[in-house]
């Protein structure tokens, strides 16, 4: 009988018109690897999938009993789209897991745990610690046994230093840090067991999807030009069937003609190109990473259709606006 699937992995992401990630691949790690040997599980990958396929025999059953057990698989991203991915809420130490039924795939942050003990004079104290807690770790994280009484009252992230308060005596507290770093993105541990096989002879093997989200970012032109239009007098047009949904109202339009805090990149260019204007076009909303281009965006000065299809802004050129970031894109229109 030939090999079946067990089960499938699937990454999605809306960067893709098809919405599956071509551009991300799935392996077993070691031990999985290993593991999936000994059960006769075969990886079947391919863009933003993965199928494990297991050996059944003629009667349905698989050739080496599958017990209960967690196979853990690592996720990489072609390094071209991780700036058109928004990783906010996959941070370092990430590992998907199982959300039951038909929903994506949960991310979860497994927390590992150091412990050290303190010796303290009685009342308040600040010590340092001699380990690094995760990022973001609160007074409320820190768990503490010794004197009764004893207390985290305060931690600082920069200086690495807990407040202490209570009874002298030694005092052990034990703290979340971060876990072993991952060779991918993230990782993902899918269930096998005999019930599953049994279900994926029937022909219905369970599809494990990981959503990953597209990064999202106004869309910010820097036009160079010597034309004496007013501001009022220039536009971006962009129809709205025409790829990502970019519009551009007057609201979002500014001249740079000195320089200005909450625009680092205008400014400098303000710097560098004088005597000629720089102005500044602003999207309304973010507009989300696409592999779809928007082809006719133009750019107008009056009823003078200067440039008929601006470049799309690239998410691997961030620039800062009033401290949030924008992907940007520069023109050029100089007659001199």
């Amino acid at each position: 009988m030939p090999f079946k699937p067990l089960l499938e992995l699937k990454v999605e992401h809306p960067f893709f018109a098809s919405g599956q990630c071509a551009a991300a691949s799935i392996a077993p790690d070691v031990a999985a690897a290993a593991r999936m040997r000994g059960l006769r599980l075969l990886p079947r990958a391919s863009p933003g999938r993965l199928a494990l396929l297991a050996d059944f025999t003629d009667a349905g059953e698989t050739r080496v009993a599958i017990p209960e057990a967690t196979l853990r698989f690592d996720l990489f991203l072609e390094p071209w789209l991780l700036a058109s991915t928004d990783l906010g809420g996959v941070p370092p130490g990430t590992v998907f897991a199982a959300a039951g039924g038909s929903k994506p795939m949960k991310p979860t942050q497994p927390q590992a745990r150091s412990a050290e003990t303190l010796g303290k004079p009685a009342g308040k104290v600040a010590r340092a610690l001699s380990g690094r807690p995760r990022p973001g770790t609160k007074a409320a994280d820190f768990g503490v046994a010794g004197p009764a009484g004893a207390s985290v009252t305060a931690f600082d992230e920069r200086s690495g230093t807990v407040s202490l308060d209570g009874p002298q005596g030694p005092v052990t507290i034990d703290y979340p840090i971060a876990g072993p770093a991952l060779p991918g993105i993230a990782a993902i541990e899918v269930p096998v067991s005999a019930a599953a096989a049994a279900k994926a002879w029937a022909g219905n093997p369970p599809m494990f999807r990981v959503a990953l989200q597209a990064a999202a970012a106004p869309w910010c032109y820097h036009l160079v030009t010597d034309l004496p239009n007013p501001l009022a007098e220039w536009r971006i047009e962009h129809p709205a069937s025409d790829g990502p949904a970019a519009a551009f109202a007057a609201s979002g339009r500014a001249e740079i003609a000195a320089p200005d805090p909450s625009d680092p990149y205008g400014s400098e260019l303000l710097g560098r190109s004088a005597p000629l204007r720089v102005l500044r076009f602003v999207s309304d909303a973010a507009v989300p990473c696409s592999e779809a281009r928007a082809r006719r965006i133009a750019l107008f000065a009056g009823d003078r259709q200067l440039l008929p299809a601006l470049p799309n802004p690239s998410p691997a050129a961030v620039r800062l606006l009033k401290g949030k970031p924008a992907f940007g894109e520069t023109l050029r229109f100089v007659t001199a």
